[in-house]
């Protein structure tokens, strides 16, 4: 995650192979366990370094798609040097489908609430650039529904999610008939 974050670079695509250069599987307890849930959650966490490299196993990202469990990404508080510069959450949920090659994302949940620069470490924190952008029109336009609201926690000299405001929104979703 380092040296991407040091290169400066855009990524276009990711993909996961083992070190033989053959295509990376998974188990069949993970499709199992995909197909028969409720709610599969992705984030938040790097884009390009965490939450993608579990889709590119080709299984996973088709058993994602083909759940009937509601999808739900949890986009970044900050966007990351070397990933998402300058993503905003639609963004980050094209990059998703493009990656996958097909639209899996039900739900996107996105912080609305400012994040005062003035009390981040960008010294300790120094893969972080800014805030994600909140756009609901570019997110309606993917047939995502975006969940906005303050998920926002300021400590430790950084911006991170308030865990129970998540899970608290989480449980809305899956209650939602």
């Amino acid at each position: 995650e380092h040296e991407i974050t040091s290169a400066h670079k855009n990524i276009d695509r990711i993909w996961v192979t083992k070190q033989d250069g053959s295509e990376a599987q998974t188990v069949s307890e993970v499709i199992n366990a995909i197909q028969s849930a409720d709610m599969v959650v992705m984030g938040p966490g790097s884009l390009y370094t965490s939450i993608l490299p579990n889709l590119m196993i080709p299984q996973i990202g088709k058993a994602v798609a083909r759940t009937k469990a509601k999808v739900v990404y949890i986009s970044n508080i900050m966007t990351q040097f070397g990933e998402t510069s300058s993503f905003s959450d639609a963004d980050h949920v094209m990059a998703i489908h493009r990656n996958v090659g097909e639209p899996i994302i039900d739900y996107v949940l996105t912080n609305t609430a400012q994040v005062d620069e003035n009390r981040v470490d960008f010294d300790v924190y120094d893969e972080i650039s800014h805030q994600v952008a909140v756009d609901k029109k570019a997110v309606d336009a993917l047939g995502v529904i975006q969940v906005a609201d303050d998920f926002l926690s300021m400590h430790d000299g950084g911006a991170f999610h308030n865990g129970e405001k998540i899970v608290d929104k989480l449980l809305d979703i899956l209650n939602e008939k």
